[in-house]
């Protein structure tokens, strides 16, 4: 299924202060809701451990697992963009 796929996101410790998850992931959508303006596309979605820690942030912010990479061992959770 075509889609945004933000891979994984991070946060450098040397930078805890300055920032936090849920601003990365809004930046991160802001970003996809600008290319779905200009060329479209349905979905973001996103690579994480399947932690439930990692699952719950996800969740907080919008997406919902839809599998497990038998590969890399991954959750593919995704986001609809209306």
């Amino acid at each position: 299924m075509p889609c945004y796929l933000i891979g994984q996101l991070a946060k450098n410790d040397q930078y805890a202060g300055c920032t936090n998850g849920n601003e990365i992931v809004a930046h991160a959508i802001h970003v996809c809701r600008a290319g779905h303006e200009l060329i479209g596309g349905r979905f973001i979605r996103v690579d994480c451990r399947d932690s439930r820690r990692l699952v719950e942030f996800y969740r907080r912010n919008g997406f919902t697992p839809l599998q497990k990479d038998e590969a890399s061992g991954l959750l593919q959770m995704v986001r609809y963009l209306p």
